[in-house]
């Protein structure tokens, strides 16, 4: 079993070299198998298909992601710095990812597409963290209570998609879309107050 895994993870990793380097649409498994001096057959016997790598790909992402976020909720500083701490995140990973040297956003967008179910839960997962937050805001008196608090943090996820989206304009430079953020931020702050 664990020999499984670590294939796994070679596999991953060499794909993510791959996919970074060429881009996802241009790799193939067996480009992918031809690195690891494997089968394209073996390869196969890992993962399905090409976006199911990809998925896994995301999914580590998604893990560190995630630890970054863990520790911006455990610091001791108002909901509203740890709200502005995490889309501020967000908005530097979405810029680096529309840097075109980056081609992360080749297999973001194949995942959309092939694997919604994916896409959709990690949606539900960033709305549990920023759950937690809003509750940690509503308790300390920072933010009135709300109709449908969901439904709010909801909001706050389409509010703020534009500088989360891996679809970015690239033509603001990082200073700029930041400022924006900000306003944006700030205004969702007034109505949860």
């Amino acid at each position: 079993m664990e020999q499984m895994q670590e294939t796994s993870q070679l596999i991953i990793d060499a794909a993510r070299k791959r996919f970074m380097h060429y881009g996802y649409q241009k790799t193939t498994m067996a480009e992918i198998a031809r690195d690891l001096n494997m089968s394209t057959g073996n390869l196969y016997r890992y993962f399905p298909s090409k976006v199911d790598i990809a998925e896994h790909i995301a999914i580590n992402h998604e893990r560190d992601e995630y630890h970054k976020v863990a520790n911006i909720i455990d610091q001791n500083i108002s909901a509203k710095q740890k709200f502005e701490k995490i889309f501020f995140l967000r908005l530097k990973e979405a810029f680096d990812i529309n840097n075109p040297t980056d081609r992360s956003r080749d297999f973001i967008l194949a995942l959309s597409k092939e694997k919604p179910l994916f896409v959709k839960e990690r949606r539900k997962r960033k709305l549990e963290y920023l759950l937690k937050i809003y509750d940690e805001g509503i308790k300390n008196g920072e933010f009135s209570e709300p109709h449908n608090r969901e439904k709010t943090m909801q909001a706050m996820l389409h509010a703020t998609l534009y500088f989360t989206n891996p679809d970015l304009e690239v033509e603001k430079d990082m200073e700029e879309l930041a400022l924006e953020l900000d306003e944006v931020l700030h205004l969702i702050f007034r109505g949860l107050e």
